[in-house]
């Protein structure tokens, strides 16, 4: 995941097509978080962003605790993680091979 993440950023510092909030790699790192549901019992419909799909996807937070990448509409989750995405699109693995998406 490291190296991922830095030749991302490496790819993104040679061009000027990208954003210059790819480069914040918090905001990277909160979208390749595995969705977490938290500990209470609430029901508040949420997005996170799905790193194998490369998409925001519609989950149930409980209301407490869980991590960032959390999101209370799918245009927010779009928005942070869709450009993250550009710098790290997803990895396809087939038969011990990765294919880039």
């Amino acid at each position: 995941r490291s190296l991922l993440l830095i030749a991302a950023i490496a790819m993104v510092s040679m061009t000027d097509d990208y954003p210059s909030s790819i480069l914040n790699t918090e905001a990277i790192d909160r979208c390749f978080l595995q969705s977490d549901s938290g500990l209470c019992l609430a029901s508040k419909p949420s997005y996170y962003y799905n790193i194998e799909r490369g998409v925001c996807v519609k989950f149930t937070y409980g209301g407490c605790g869980g991590n960032s990448n959390r999101f209370k509409q799918l245009e927010d989750c779009q928005t942070a993680c869709g450009e993250a995405a550009l710098a790290h699109p997803p990895i396809l693995a087939s038969n011990d091979r990765c294919y880039l998406q």
